[in-house]
């Protein structure tokens, strides 16, 4: 009953405040600006229009000497092997691992598998 009551009560506060919100003038849901009358407005000044743009020259490029096309080696992950391993078997030492880790960043070197493709630095 405590709650029924504190509730309407809560409720007719905030009608009437909401009341005397709206009446205090004429609420405008537009966006754009109220007219005003003619005789308000300040004169136009008038204004010449901006010169034209000027077409942008392009700048003569020389063209750069083609690259080659070469596919990036690559070497197929067999049985048993490790980017160390590989690294020994193609490039006669394990510290260029480092450099076959690099030339490929989507690969875990911890988790190589079988059939996987990897790319090879260049020598």
């Amino acid at each position: 009953m405590r709650y029924t009551v504190a509730l309407m009560l809560l409720l007719s506060v905030m009608v009437m405040v909401g009341c005397k919100q709206q009446a205090k003038g004429p609420q405008t849901t537009s966006v754009e600006p109220p007219v005003r009358p003619m005789d308000t407005l300040a004169p136009v000044a008038e204004t010449t229009p901006p010169p034209p743009a000027m077409a942008a020259v392009p700048q003569a490029v020389e063209p750069s000497a083609p690259t080659p096309l070469v596919p990036p080696r690559t070497y197929t992950v067999e049985k048993g092997d490790t980017i160390y391993g590989i690294a020994r078997k193609v490039f006669g030492s394990d510290t260029r691992a480092k450099d076959i880790i690099a030339a490929n960043p989507g690969i875990d070197p911890n988790h190589i598998k079988v059939g996987q493709v990897i790319n090879l630095p260049e020598k």
